[in-house]
């Protein structure tokens, strides 16, 4: 019998908004009864493995069965490469702020797409700047093509996009778990 590595399985972290609290929230994807709420991200990721190893452990001891890790088959998996359509009046607009801010404009988006999805890890100073805050406040007035882009991105990536929760400060009402 091989060792039980809770890091195998599918933890996804989210920075979400409860009771007008920013906190983290880690789920595991095998075992959706498995989460956790935190004040950073690390302790949320790893009060989930603990509990990964705790069920095992239970399980182990009683004879029961224990769900195995997702194995992600190679060839379905995302390439990570999108092509994205927009009016040459946004992309003028989102190379104007790419330029401003220093960065490519695929960098400038990605980080776009991740502060949306709550995936967002950069340096603060960009999140601060003052093209992604006219960008992001600018994109929620063009919410239903905002809402069938981000149908199509989440068919490329499917469940890694999550929604809920968006450290994005802007107008728009914030979605909660």
């Amino acid at each position: 019998m091989g060792t039980f590595d809770a890091s195998r399985y599918t933890i996804t972290v989210k920075k979400v908004r409860e009771d007008n609290e920013e906190l983290f929230y880690a789920s595991v994807n095998e075992i959706p009864d498995i989460s956790s709420y935190s004040e950073n991200y690390q302790d949320a990721y790893e009060d989930c493995l603990d509990a990964l190893e705790v069920l095992y452990e239970e399980a182990q001891s009683q004879g029961k069965s224990f769900p195995t890790p997702f194995v992600p088959v190679v060839s379905s998996r995302p390439s990570g490469r999108v092509t994205l359509r927009m009016s040459r009046s946004l992309h003028e607009r989102v190379a104007r702020y790419a330029k401003q801010d220093g960065v490519s404009l695929n960098h400038w988006i990605i980080e776009a797409v991740s502060q949306r999805s709550g995936t967002y890890s950069a340096k603060p100073s960009f999140a601060d700047t003052p093209s992604i805050k006219t960008f992001t406040t600018a994109a929620f007035a063009y919410e239903p093509l905002l809402s069938m882009a981000t149908k199509q991105i989440e068919n490329v990536l499917g469940s890694t996009f999550g929604r809920a929760g968006t450290p994005l400060q802007n107008n728009a009402p914030q979605e909660s778990q």
